[in-house]
Protein backbone atom coordinates (compact mmCIF):
# COMPACT_ATOMS: atom_id res chain seq x y z
CA UNK A 1 0.00 0.00 0.00
CA UNK A 2 0.51 3.59 0.02
CA UNK A 3 2.02 5.81 2.35
CA UNK A 4 -0.35 9.06 2.74
CA UNK A 5 0.86 12.12 5.01
CA UNK A 6 -0.98 14.01 7.34
CA UNK A 7 -0.82 17.31 9.28
CA UNK A 8 -1.59 17.79 12.48
CA UNK A 9 -4.97 19.74 13.49
CA UNK A 10 -6.14 18.36 9.75
CA UNK A 11 -9.27 16.90 9.38
CA UNK A 12 -9.94 13.12 8.18
CA UNK A 13 -13.08 11.36 7.48
CA UNK A 14 -12.45 7.76 8.01
CA UNK A 15 -14.62 5.84 6.33
CA UNK A 16 -15.50 2.49 6.81
CA UNK A 17 -18.01 -0.99 5.79
CA UNK A 18 -20.56 -2.59 8.25
CA UNK A 19 -21.73 -5.45 6.33
CA UNK A 20 -23.81 -6.67 9.12
CA UNK A 21 -25.99 -2.96 10.52
CA UNK A 22 -28.13 -4.93 13.02
CA UNK A 23 -25.37 -6.81 14.81
CA UNK A 24 -22.66 -4.02 15.29
CA UNK A 25 -22.97 -2.68 18.77
CA UNK A 26 -20.38 -0.11 18.84
CA UNK A 27 -16.91 1.02 16.49
CA UNK A 28 -13.62 1.53 17.88
CA UNK A 29 -11.32 3.31 15.36
CA UNK A 30 -6.90 2.82 16.34
CA UNK A 31 -3.98 4.40 15.17
CA UNK A 32 -1.95 0.76 15.03
CA UNK A 33 1.52 0.57 14.45
CA UNK A 34 2.40 -1.14 10.87
CA UNK A 35 4.31 -3.98 12.74
CA UNK A 36 2.28 -4.37 16.03
CA UNK A 37 5.55 -3.16 17.84
CA UNK A 38 3.85 -0.74 19.95
CA UNK A 39 0.85 -0.58 21.52
CA UNK A 40 -2.40 1.32 19.56
CA UNK A 41 -3.61 4.55 19.91
CA UNK A 42 -7.61 4.88 20.53
CA UNK A 43 -9.18 7.85 17.97
CA UNK A 44 -12.66 7.13 18.89
CA UNK A 45 -14.06 3.88 21.14
CA UNK A 46 -17.22 2.11 20.82
CA UNK A 47 -19.49 4.73 17.82
CA UNK A 48 -21.81 3.97 16.13
CA UNK A 49 -21.42 2.06 13.15
CA UNK A 50 -22.51 5.02 10.75
CA UNK A 51 -19.66 4.16 8.39
CA UNK A 52 -17.59 7.58 8.68
CA UNK A 53 -16.05 9.39 11.54
CA UNK A 54 -14.37 13.20 11.08
CA UNK A 55 -11.11 12.55 12.68
CA UNK A 56 -8.88 15.75 14.14
CA UNK A 57 -5.24 14.22 13.39
CA UNK A 58 -3.56 15.11 16.95
CA UNK A 59 -0.49 17.12 17.47
CA UNK A 60 1.57 14.80 19.33
CA UNK A 61 0.82 11.21 18.43
CA UNK A 62 2.44 8.17 20.41
CA UNK A 63 2.67 6.87 16.59
CA UNK A 64 4.45 8.53 13.97
CA UNK A 65 3.95 5.86 11.35
CA UNK A 66 0.39 4.06 11.19
CA UNK A 67 -2.08 2.06 9.80
CA UNK A 68 -6.01 3.44 10.90
CA UNK A 69 -7.87 0.16 11.97
CA UNK A 70 -11.55 -0.08 12.68
CA UNK A 71 -12.47 -3.08 15.25
CA UNK A 72 -16.83 -3.24 14.76
CA UNK A 73 -18.03 -5.44 17.40
CA UNK A 74 -21.48 -7.33 18.05
CA UNK A 75 -23.49 -7.97 21.41
CA UNK A 76 -21.98 -11.33 21.76
CA UNK A 77 -18.78 -9.59 22.28
CA UNK A 78 -17.39 -10.70 18.53
CA UNK A 79 -15.11 -8.61 16.82
CA UNK A 80 -14.27 -7.74 12.89
CA UNK A 81 -11.07 -6.16 12.47
CA UNK A 82 -10.03 -3.92 9.40
CA UNK A 83 -7.11 -2.28 8.57
CA UNK A 84 -6.37 0.54 5.78
CA UNK A 85 -4.33 -0.57 2.94
CA UNK A 86 -1.69 1.97 2.90
CA UNK A 87 0.49 3.76 6.05
CA UNK A 88 -0.45 7.07 7.27
CA UNK A 89 2.70 9.42 8.75
CA UNK A 90 1.89 12.46 10.55
CA UNK A 91 3.99 15.62 9.88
Amino acid sequence: GDQQQLSHGQQVEIRWLGDDDSAVTGVDLWMDAPFGSVRPDPIARNIGNSGSYVWTVPSNPKLRIFKLRVDAKDAEGHVARSYSSGTFTIR
